[in-house]
């Protein structure tokens, strides 16, 4: 809001209407196909790089090279300006990097002895063998589970087996239905049944923010807790550790992430173009991403090394962390129109492996 104030302020005369739709991406390609057939979608509207393609090869979307300056291409990470293109045009404005990872209460390891048990710096990277001896370890099933895992933090586990749920870069076939992944999925459902993993692992009913905040729960997979670490009460934080997720015997470290960004929509005259290219272009400057949430990579390289040179940024500590997950990120719901669609329907069965309606064999075999 104060970036869009800031803009308004040196465009007088410009109105900026903000939409907050306050939901998941698949809410939002929703909400996007109702707005593009009623022909009332927004100016500039956010996008990730697992759907923005379905919009750029309909014709919705207008490419933005002209108006990236060679300063802009020098700047964006060069991940991210790949991860935003399509059919060799840029098509939106890259703004940050975030990833599903594996945080670890690191005093919990700390308590019992336990903290080599844990990757180690600069990659932070370990394998599904040490990551469940280090869970066991820690846990005793009762008072403190070793770790716990939402249904997208399952199906992300199971790419560090080594097969995913399209090949890479080809949205030709789901090739999920291996049985490297079926082996990956009965290993998790394991955990659930002799108590490392916190019950309700795996299904929409788990609670594992809460449960990991009050140090019940020593590894969970989540996509920004560290902020809510930061803000419990001094004498209830504890040391924080974020990693990739551990690699499966025929895999390596997965991070379910990409990159998200603002995209500007097809205009009917070239000066509303070029104002929705300099909202979008303002909206992911130096300025406005400073403002960018901790566990989330701003898109500027500037940034990131603006807020390592600082001794007083408040995540510091954590950079080197983010760095690690993020280069292990994966488009894990593929880059087009069959994404969403695709991800809909693999949720639930992936819910109904953990609840005992499915086995792993039966619900990959739907695909």
């Amino acid at each position: 809001n104060a970036a869009v104030e800031d803009f308004k302020a040196a465009h007088p005369g410009v109105t900026v209407e903000i939409e907050d739709l306050n939901g998941q991406d698949l809410d939002i390609n929703a909400k996007y196909d109702t707005a593009i057939a009623a022909g009332n979608i927004a100016d500039l509207i956010w996008v990730d790089e697992s759907y923005f393609t379905k919009y750029a090869t309909s014709g919705v979307l207008e490419p933005i090279d002209a108006f990236l300056s060679a300063e802009d291409k020098a700047d964006f990470l060069p991940k991210d300006l790949e991860l935003s293109r399509a059919d060799g045009k840029q098509y939106f404005w890259p703004y940050i990097t975030q990833g599903n990872h594996l945080a670890i209460n690191v005093d919990l390891f700390k308590e019992k002895g336990l903290e080599d048990m844990l990757p180690k710096a600069p990659d932070y990277q370990w394998t599904w063998d040490e990551f469940v001896a280090a869970a066991k370890a820690v846990g005793d099933g009762s008072t403190v589970y070793g770790t716990g895992f939402t249904t997208d933090g399952a199906y992300t586990m199971v790419e560090a087996w080594g097969d995913h749920l399209y090949k890479q870069g080809d949205e030709s076939k789901v090739t999920i239905n291996t049985q490297n992944s079926i082996d990956g999925f009965n290993a998790l459902i394991g955990l659930t049944k002799d108590g490392t993993a916190f019950p309700g692992s795996g299904t929409g009913a788990v609670d594992l923010d809460t449960n990991f905040l009050q140090q019940r729960i020593a590894m969970v997979n989540s996509w920004g807790i560290v902020n809510d670490v930061e803000l419990l009460p001094e004498d209830e934080r504890f040391e924080l550790m974020l990693t990739p997720f551990p690699s499966g015997p025929n895999g390596e470290p997965v991070v379910w992430g990409g990159v998200h960004g603002l995209a500007v929509t097809k205009q009917d005259s070239p000066e509303r173009l070029q104002l929705a290219m300099d909202l979008g272009k303002h909206l992911t400057s130096f300025e406005a991403l400073q403002d960018v949430r901790a566990w989330s990579k701003p898109a500027r390289a500037s940034l990131l090394e603006a807020q390592q040179a600082d001794p007083d940024y408040a995540f510091k500590d954590f950079l080197p962390m983010f760095e690690a997950y993020t280069e292990q990120a994966i488009p894990l719901m593929g880059q087009g129109p069959n994404a969403v669609p695709v991800l809909v329907k693999y949720e639930p069965l992936v819910e109904a492996m953990f609840t005992g309606d499915l086995t792993p064999e039966e619900a990959l075999s739907q695909f």
